[in-house]
């Protein structure tokens, strides 16, 4: 009856190391996760910052010898500006979306791995 007893308490025992086990890789799974994409985050970024102050910057110039001729330019100036505008703000969205983390969670996988956990844990 007692090696019974012990062998129940064991098989609990087992059975909640595992659970624990599987919350830490789970979290260990999350953070790394987590830590790829800033990392990622921050390279993309450096690496599109860098490209925009160099087209900002040819831009600029091409956009000065275009409009020197001192006419009325506005209907142009106003497109050049909507231009350069769309070619900022369409990455920057694309960026936002791309490093979000409901979509890393989504695509990694990791949404299906904490519902799965949480739905085993209870």
């Amino acid at each position: 009856m007692q090696k019974l007893l012990m062998y129940f308490l064991k098989a609990i025992s087992y059975r909640f190391a595992l659970t624990k086990a599987k919350q830490q890789g789970v979290l260990l799974y999350l953070k790394t996760l987590q830590v790829a994409r800033r990392s990622l985050l921050a390279v993309i970024l450096i690496f599109v910052a860098f490209q925009l102050m160099l087209f900002g910057f040819l831009g600029s110039v091409v956009s000065g010898i275009w409009l020197l001729p001192l006419e009325d330019l506005s209907l142009r100036i106003w497109i050049l500006f909507g231009f350069f505008l769309c070619l900022f703000l369409i990455p920057f969205i694309i960026l936002l979306y791309a490093f979000s983390e409901k979509t890393w969670m989504r695509i990694s996988g990791a949404d299906d791995l904490v519902k799965t956990h949480l739905n085993s844990a209870e």
